[in-house]
């Protein structure tokens, strides 16, 4: 039995209660969509407001913080964060690399492949070419300095600043809370209240 349920009577809802991390669909409002738009924003749920009683949710792809009340949950789905970072490898380029990782696989399949024998078949006597005339050409590499778009210069900050979202100062274990005044001070009147109300 809680303190809650001492005084009112009734037992405390959890029916709000939700699994962090999981998929949250943000109803959209018929007067923002057209016809034809979805009328769920796909998101991740992060937490719960604290001035309302609403949900906080994150969505990735628009790297915006949603507070929504109608929500609806998938808490056995999880958003795919691979499938993220596969969108995005072929764009950031580190300059210290060798040039030989940026040749692709179809082009080393091709080095490592044996050489076939090709026949074109538009040309009027259909000859075959010679493999020991063939020479192997070589891989060009560019010498041209790459870099970063200005777009993604804050990139790699962007998910510390996602960790700052989800910062709490409260304490995680009991040893954490015993060494704070503030908690201590919580603790002694909560137990204060209880024997003073007998539950």
């Amino acid at each position: 039995m809680t303190p809650n349920e001492a005084w009112s009577g009734k037992k405390p809802g959890i029916g709000h209660l939700k699994i962090f991390g999981c998929i949250a669909y943000a109803h959209i409002p018929e007067q923002i969509r057209k016809k034809l738009d979805d009328r769920g924003e796909k998101c991740i749920f992060i937490g719960y407001d604290e001035r309302s009683k609403a949900y906080r949710l994150y969505n990735p792809l628009t790297k915006e913080l949603i507070i929504s009340r109608d929500v609806e949950f998938d808490e056995a789905e999880y958003w795919i964060w691979s499938s993220e970072e596969k969108k995005d490898e072929g764009l950031f380029f580190n300059e210290d690399q060798d040039n030989d990782d940026f040749i692709s696989q179809d082009e080393q399949g091709d080095d490592q492949s044996p050489q076939q024998n090709l026949t074109d078949p538009y040309s009027s006597n259909n000859s075959r070419t010679d493999n020991s005339k063939v020479q192997p050409t070589e891989v060009r590499r560019s010498t041209r300095e790459r870099r970063v778009p200005e777009r993604y210069k804050d990139y790699e900050t962007q998910n510390i600043s996602l960790f700052c979202l989800l910062a709490s100062s409260d304490p995680i274990t009991y040893e954490e809370a015993i060494e704070d005044d503030k908690w201590k001070n919580a603790m002694n009147e909560e137990i204060a209240s209880i024997e003073r109300n007998d539950t």
